[in-house]
C-alpha cells in the first residue's frame, strides 16, 4: 500500500500542528493544514487524501458536516471527524454525513491511529463507495454532555 495521504481541517492551530507532527512521525503524507470548509474543497481537489480528519466546527461560513457533505458529493473519501462536543453526535444532521468515524477531543493518538488503520484497511479491502460503519473513539473517558468547542 502507498503511502496514505491524511488531509487535516482543523482551525485551532495549536490542534493542527499536533495532529500534523505525530502524523509525519508516522510516516503519512499531511497535506496543506486547512481551517475552513472552503479551504478544504479545494484542498481535496489538489492534494488528493485518502483519508480527511476534519474538525465539525471551522473557520468561513460552512461547518465540517456542510464541508464533508460536499466532498463526498463529488469524491469517495473517507472523513473522520473530529469534536469535543458529544451533544452532536446524536445530531440527525451528524448521521446523514457518514463519518467513517469519530474522535472527541482531548484526542488519543493511539485510538487515532488504531481508526487510522481500521478505515484505511476497510477502504483498501472495500474500494466501494460503501460507507464504513462509524467508529466512535474518545479521548478520554468522561460522562455528561458539551465538552467544549468541536
Amino acid at each position: 500500500m502507498n503511502t496514505p495521504r491524511i488531509l487535516i481541517v482543523e482551525d485551532e492551530t495549536i490542534i493542527a500542528y499536533a495532529l500534523r507532527l505525530r502524523l509525519e512521525r508516522n510516516k503519512y503524507i499531511i497535506g496543506p493544514l486547512t481551517m475552513s470548509g472552503e479551504e478544504a474543497i479545494n484542498n481535496v481537489n489538489t492534494f488528493k487524501p485518502d483519508i480527511i480528519l476534519m474538525d465539525i466546527k471551522l473557520k468561513g461560513d460552512i461547518d465540517g458536516i456542510e464541508t464533508a457533505r460536499l466532498i463526498s458529493n463529488e469524491k469517495d473519501i473517507p472523513i473522520v471527524y473530529i469534536t469535543g462536543n458529544t451533544n452532536l453526535l446524536n445530531t440527525d444532521r451528524f448521521r446523514m454525513a457518514k463519518p467513517a468515524g469519530v474522535l472527541m477531543k482531548p484526542i488519543s493518538y493511539t485510538k487515532m491511529f488504531a481508526l487510522l488503520r481500521e478505515v484505511l484497511q476497510s477502504r483498501k479491502k472495500n474500494h466501494q463507495s460503501t460507507p464504513i460503519p462509524c467508529k466512535q473513539l474518545w479521548g478520554r473517558q468522561r460522562h455528561g454532555g458539551n465538552r467544549g468547542k468541536g
